[in-house]
């Protein structure tokens, strides 16, 4: 029997690190039918495979030139077969990885994988190289969004900065002229209060100076009564005086006709002697009302005299109050001109406020919507630490340590595998039928999570075992497969 050969392909798998890992869960398809495998015919194994999942597939869609080399790495004898063993390299996986470790994006490299063909290996290659690429240029993105976002945030932060140290200054300037103001009221208070004072004590003199006037004058009324009373006695008095030098005149020139006229003149001197007790009396009232004028007349000197001291003190005062009072409205000119400046002053940030207020509103606005952004990005982040100390605890665990170290050429759904079953253990989150028809829009088994409802989830799987089953896991989730009934698959592990 001839001597057969066998050609085996070796590819190096690449594994991104924490700048790259994928945010969020992933729903994928496992199960009997749908999803095609790579499959290595050397030699069956009739055992039942376990096969733990923790990752999704990424679809890229960047066209990257690419070239494929071969280098043969291993021959080896197998009974009656020669085994050749050829490592596979893509250009584009070589550009891909260089990139993103400028990046700053860690690429790590896991134990190499076996494809029957070049073209199944360089179609991993590629595979891995647009996955890379897709993960750099979103977290390039990433990094150009959190800049700009850092300079509004640094922009609108120093604006705020100014605003309040124009306010600060504003601040300064108001206090100080109100401690200006004080001190000037302060002053203004007390020199009022000594103008109050001072009126107070020229009101009481104006008050009894007008009392002592009004007596003054009735005393004048009365002088004045007097004097023409008298006037009206003496021009009597004349007239009467006149009457008797009459008759007198008349007696000596009708002395003859004295007897008989005697009887006529005894009545006339009747009437002359009433006419001279008048006078008498008159005299006597005249003398009664000059003595009362005289001593009236010595107490309104004696009044005036004492008024006049007090006019003059009161001028005197008066002198006082006026300079204070010309003072006081000197201090009232300052007073008004501080309370227009103040005024001015208050005007202008007044207005500044108002600016202030509307930029600090807009901040404030620009401010919230990067604390959303940050918070959605911070939540991405926790997210992704959860996921990441999940993993790390996956692949430190023992437990599976067998299971990591297969390499597992075999997907998780066979297309030839028309008998086969299986079971899902460790998933609680199953898609409903009517959520896979509507989510399924592509050819690639992995949605959005974003698009899915609350009732699309359900705890209970409403798929058979011999169906494609649809669950919601997220990255570090560990859940395990196990088929029955394969007969046209098997698996390659190395030892």
């Amino acid at each position: 029997m001839g001597k057969k050969e066998l050609q085996r392909y070796s590819l190096r798998k690449s594994s991104l690190g924490a700048a790259s890992v994928l945010l969020g869960t992933a729903v994928l398809a496992v199960g009997a039918s749908n999803a095609s495998a790579d499959e290595v015919a050397t030699t069956t194994d009739s055992a039942t495979p376990a096969v733990e999942a923790t990752d999704a597939v990424e679809e890229s869609t960047s066209a990257v030139a690419d070239s494929t080399e071969k280098k043969v790495v291993n021959v080896t004898e197998e009974g009656n077969t020669t085994v050749t063993t050829s490592e596979v390299t893509n250009t584009s996986l070589e550009a891909a990885k260089t990139a993103a470790t400028n990046e700053g994006v860690e690429v790590k490299e896991e134990p190499a994988q076996t494809k029957e063909t070049v073209e199944a290996a360089a179609a991993d290659n590629k595979a891995q190289a647009e996955k890379i690429n897709t993960v750099v240029s979103d977290y390039k993105a990433a990094k150009e969004q959190y800049k700009s976002d850092k300079a509004d945030y640094d922009k609108a932060k120093a604006n705020y900065d100014a605003k309040l140290a124009e306010k600060a200054l504003a601040d300064k300037t108001n206090a100080e002229a109100q401690a200006k103001y004080d001190t000037e009221k302060t002053a203004y208070d007390k020199a009022s209060e000594q103008y109050q004072i001072a009126k107070q004590a020229y009101d009481s003199a104006l008050s009894e100076y007008k009392t002592k006037k009004v007596t003054y004058d009735a005393k004048v009324a009365e002088k004045e009564a007097a004097d023409k009373e008298n006037a009206l006695s003496a021009a009597k008095y004349q007239a009467e005086l006149a009457t008797y030098n009459q008759a007198k005149a008349d007696y000596e020139a009708a002395l003859a006709q004295y007897n008989s006229d005697k009887a006529k003149y005894n009545a006339e001197k009747a009437n002359y002697d009433n006419k001279v007790a008048e006078k008498v009396v008159t005299e006597k009232r005249n003398a009664e009302a000059e003595a009362k004028y005289q001593t009236e007349l010595a107490a309104y000197n004696e009044a005036k005299a004492k008024y006049d001291v007090e006019k003059a003190a009161y001028d005197k005062n008066l002198e006082l109050y006026n300079a204070k009072k010309t003072a006081y409205e000197a201090d009232l000119e300052t007073k008004q001109a501080i309370e227009k400046y103040n005024a001015d002053a208050k005007a202008k940030y007044e207005a500044a406020l108002v600016v202030y207020n509307e930029q600090k509103a807009k901040y404030d606005l620009e401010y919230l919507e990067y604390q959303n952004k940050l918070a959605v990005y911070q939540t991405a982040l926790k997210q992704y630490q959860d996921a990441k100390t999940a993993y790390d605890k996956y692949m430190n665990d023992p437990v599976y340590r067998n299971l990591k170290d297969a390499e597992v050429v075999q997907e998780l759904t066979f297309q030839r595998e028309n008998d086969a079953t299986h079971k899902v253990e460790g998933v609680s989150n199953y898609l409903t039928k009517e959520a896979q028809e509507r989510l399924n829009t592509s050819n690639v088994f992995q949605y959005d999570s974003n698009k899915l409802q609350a009732s699309d989830i359900v705890s209970n799987s409403p798929w058979t075992n011999t169906e494609d089953e649809w669950i919601q896991v997220k990255e570090g989730d560990k859940f395990v497969v196990t088929y029955d009934g394969l007969n046209q698959s098997s698996m390659l592990v190395e030892k």
